[in-house]
């Protein structure tokens, strides 16, 4: 059985492209490693992320996030097993800035989970 978890937190301080890409890197490098796929998007000083893979790994991923200093305000969305991936062939993909007008359903409503935190808490 698999898990995923779907979470939204605010960026502690802006990040350049650089430091995304960078981010992304390891990331997917350590993804490959612990067999985790999902997705980031990153839009206005906020990320939305999926992760999903074996129980352990995934746990393990999410609590080295929570105590990641480059966000905040986690908000776990949803957390499940599940007999299947979602995202199967992506150590981690990444979305950044996308248009909210977008005609994908899934991404639409991906970035309006990912704006239901408050603007306020906005750092």
């Amino acid at each position: 059985m698999l898990r995923q978890i779907v979470y939204t937190s605010l960026v502690t301080c802006p990040l350049t492209p650089a430091a995304i890409e960078l981010l992304l890197l390891k990331a997917r490098r350590a993804n490959a490693l612990s067999d985790v796929t999902g997705l980031l998007i990153h839009s206005n000083s906020r990320f939305l992320q999926i992760l999903e893979g074996p129980n352990d790994a995934v746990v393990a991923l999410y609590a080295k996030i929570e105590e990641d200093k480059r966000h905040h305000s986690l908000r776990l969305i949803d957390d499940r097993h599940t007999a299947f991936r979602a995202y199967p062939d992506w150590q981690m993909a990444f979305e950044d800035n996308p248009n909210p007008n977008t005609n994908d359903v899934v991404l639409k409503s991906l970035i309006r989970m990912m704006n239901h935190i408050p603007i306020d808490k906005v750092a």
